[in-house]
């Protein structure tokens, strides 16, 4: 005598193969998205690395008095001067050093002043705060760099990015409160001291 399955049998093999099925699309779900966060680290940390340097870079112009050079003048720099602000800074893009605030989605630099500019992926701020008196043989200052993105749920302005003045949010504005549910954040923080001058 020949056996079939029966249509009961069929429809709970069905039933079995949708559930584990679903699971497996949930899970490379989920995998997707936390692999997509895991490279927005990875590339905000970059950025937030290169900004450190830029710093560092610049301490280079902010010369120590010497036998050679006797004048100390922070202003020949083109970031550290802005130390007095007691606020993150959104640099503007600098031509002789090829950077700015803006990066795409690969950490590259690039200038969004450009009227068909895209708008950024990651953008990158710093604050400054002198550690040490000015009469002091060598000036530190602490860099904080913040660079931050857009969450996933959050919708983009095609004409204002978040990455401008324009777009109403200062970069005071961006770290408030009511505003932290939009991005995420990666700090790095460094001194950087005054170059002696030869």
């Amino acid at each position: 005598m020949t056996r079939g399955y029966t249509v009961v049998e069929l429809m709970m093999a069905l039933a079995v193969l949708a559930v584990s099925v679903t699971g497996v699309m949930a899970m490379q779900k989920v995998t997707a998205v936390s692999n997509a966060n895991a490279r927005d680290v990875a590339v905000a940390n970059r950025v937030a690395q290169t900004w450190v340097e830029q710093l560092r870079a610049d301490a280079r112009l902010w010369n120590h008095p010497s036998p050679n050079n006797t004048v100390s003048d922070i202003g020949d720099t083109a970031w550290l001067k802005e130390v007095d602000n007691d606020e993150f800074t959104r640099p503007t893009w600098n031509d002789a050093r090829q950077i700015g605030a803006a990066f795409d989605g690969l950490g590259r630099p690039y200038n969004q002043e450009g009227a068909d500019a895209p708008a950024p992926v990651f953008c990158a701020e710093f604050f400054l705060t002198q550690l040490t008196p000015a009469e002091d043989t060598r000036g530190e200052i602490r860099a904080t760099v913040r660079v931050y993105w857009l969450r996933q749920s959050t919708p983009r302005d095609p004409v204002n990015d978040f990455c401008r003045e324009t777009a109403g949010r200062t970069p005071n504005d961006v770290g408030n409160q009511a505003n932290l549910a939009d991005y995420h954040f990666v700090y790095h923080t460094t001194v950087v001291r005054q170059w002696t001058a030869q």
